[in-house]
């Protein structure tokens, strides 16, 4: 489905910015396959992705990018940030360094 040229021009190239003007469709865009042909690396890059999560939270003071608060909104049976929770990351000091 990904390499299919009526869905994808220039299917295999590598273009993540496709996804940027709209969102592909449910049945357009299946990152890790379905059904019998799952892919076999998805268990692994879920917990690469963890792993990288982790390395920046430990080395990272992660703050809102907004002040207020932010609406909640359904997406389907779960709710998202309305506004796309933007996040600041601030590089985090080691306790008891003084900084010049």
């Amino acid at each position: 489905m990904h390499h299919h040229p009526a869905l994808y021009p220039d299917p295999h190239a590598f273009r993540p910015e496709r996804f940027l003007e709209h969102s592909p469709g449910t049945y357009t865009f299946l990152p890790f396959g379905g059904g019998r042909r799952r892919c076999l690396g998805s268990s692994f890059a879920m917990l690469e992705s963890v792993l990288v999560l982790r390395s920046i939270v430990a080395s990272c003071e992660v703050g809102p990018g907004r002040t207020g608060g932010e609406i909640a909104r359904r997406r389907n049976i779960t709710v998202r940030p309305g506004a796309g929770a933007s996040t600041v990351l601030t590089a985090r000091r080691e306790a008891g360094v003084a900084v010049a």
